[in-house]
């Protein structure tokens, strides 16, 4: 399995979720079923293996802290977040990787607050499950659930300490 960004992080010391104390799942989640867009290709294919792909959440949310679509991730109201999940992504061989595998409904709103804390975008959260999910598994629940067990097993550095100033990454 190859794993983008977490790879240099295993060598670090541990500080396992370092950021879960800091998060509240704010009420009312819910994530519209996401469609696949018009210019986006189904692609069926043998899974080969797998990517955890992780953002650096203040990067993203560096020009984001008054926007709306983003609020959950960036206003700091439901927490701060280091490093997050940005998804579990199928790969096949060649260049084209699996996506978009099956319709999608709505994500049970118990899914988009279990998995907030990792991925704290009910939108992002129902994109990656229409997009990579559904090439994986037939149940939301069951590509939530080892998407959180390959991100819990990453050993993280001290997010809390990097989350506080900005970082570039010869720094890091």
């Amino acid at each position: 399995m190859r794993i983008v960004a977490a790879v240099l992080l295993l060598g670090l010391p541990a500080v396992a979720n370092a950021q879960s104390y800091q998060c509240r799942a704010p009420s009312g989640l819910s994530a519209p079923a996401e469609r696949k867009p018009a210019s986006e290709p189904r692609r069926i294919t043998p899974v080969t293996g797998y990517t955890l792909a992780l953002s650096w959440s203040p990067e993203f949310c560096r020009m984001r802290k008054d926007s709306r679509r983003d609020k959950t991730q960036c206003s700091g109201d439901d927490g701060s977040f280091g490093f997050i999940l940005h998804g579990l992504w199928p790969d096949a061989r060649g260049p084209a990787y699996p996506q978009y595998c099956a319709s999608t409904k709505p994500l049970p709103p118990a899914v988009v607050k279990r998995n907030f804390c990792m991925m704290p975008s009910a939108n992002l959260m129902a994109r990656e499950w229409a997009k990579h999910g559904t090439c994986m598994t037939k149940r939301p629940e069951t590509y939530f659930r080892v998407s959180r067990i390959m991100f819990d097993a990453v050993r993280f550095p001290n997010m809390d300490r990097l989350s506080r100033k900005p970082l570039t990454a010869g720094q890091f």
